[in-house]
C-alpha cells in the first residue's frame, strides 16, 4: 500500500488512479512474502551499508528473490 501513498501525496494523483496504479502492480508484478531470514538480512545490511531500514529490507528481498 506504500506505492498508493507515494501516488497520493508525492505526485499528487486522485485516489482512484492511485488505486488503479496499485492494481497495475499486482496484475503484472511477483509478490513475495516477507520471510524472517529477509528481515534477519536487511537488518544485517542495515548495520553494515547504513541503509535504511526500508532500503535494506528492499535489498535483501532482491538479493533473495533473483
Amino acid at each position: 500500500m506504500e506505492s498508493v501513498n507515494i501516488c497520493i501525496k508525492r505526485f499528487k494523483l486522485s485516489k482512484e488512479i492511485a488505486y488503479q496504479n496499485r492494481i497495475n502492480l499486482i496484475d503484472t508484478c511477483s509478490l513475495k512474502l516477507i520471510e524472517e531470514r529477509t528481515t534477519l538480512s536487511a537488518f544485517k545490511i542495515f548495520l553494515r551499508y547504513q541503509f535504511s531500514h526500508w532500503d535494506s529490507l528492499i535489498i535483501s528481498s532482491a538479493l533473495q528473490n533473483s
